[in-house]
C-alpha cells in the first residue's frame, strides 16, 4: 500500500462582495444607517420647506454663512450664466478648486505646499467675501 500524501495546497479563501452584511449585525448596521439617512432626508426637506432654503445658519439666525449662494450660482454657471452666478457668489468656483487640489495633492506629493496655500488663500478669500456682503458691500448687488 502507497502512503497517502499530504496535500500542500492551501484552502482558497474567497471574498464576499460585502462582508460586513453576513452576519446579523452587518445586517443591522446597513438598515440603521439607510434608517438615519431617510430620516435626516425627510428633516432636511421639511426644513427646506419651512425656512425656504437650505443654509442652517440663515435660517436659525437669519445670517448667511460664507457659502451661502453656492449652489444657486453653481446651477447658474453650469446653465452658462456667469454674471449671474456672480451676483449669488462671486467666489462660487472656490470649492471646486479646493477639492481639485486636495486630490491632486493626494495624488502627487510635490503639489502638497501648492495646494495647501491655495486652499488657504481661497478660504480666506471666501471669509473676506462674506464679511463685505454682511456689511452690505457691493451696494447690495452680491445678496445671498
Amino acid at each position: 500500500m502507497k502512503k497517502r500524501e499530504k496535500s500542500t495546497d492551501k484552502p482558497v479563501k474567497t471574498r464576499s462582495f460585502a462582508p460586513a452584511l453576513n452576519t446579523r449585525g452587518g445586517i443591522a448596521t446597513a438598515v440603521s444607517i439607510i434608517g438615519i439617512t431617510a430620516l435626516l432626508s425627510i428633516a432636511a426637506m421639511l426644513y427646506i420647506q419651512r425656512n425656504g432654503g437650505l443654509c442652517l445658519l440663515l435660517g436659525t439666525t437669519g445670517i448667511p454663512c460664507p457659502g451661502c449662494g453656492l449652489t444657486r450660482a453653481t446651477l447658474s454657471a453650469l446653465r452658462g450664466d456667469i454674471a449671474t452666478a456672480f451676483a449669488y457668489h462671486p467666489l462660487f468656483f472656490a470649492p471646486y478648486v479646493m477639492i481639485g487640489m486636495w486630490l491632486v495633492s493626494s495624488r502627487f506629493s510635490g503639489m502638497k505646499k501648492a495646494a495647501f496655500i491655495t486652499v488657504i488663500v481661497l478660504a480666506a478669500a471666501m471669509i473676506v467675501c462674506w464679511i463685505i456682503r454682511l456689511i452690505g458691500g457691493w451696494n447690495g448687488y452680491l445678496t445671498p
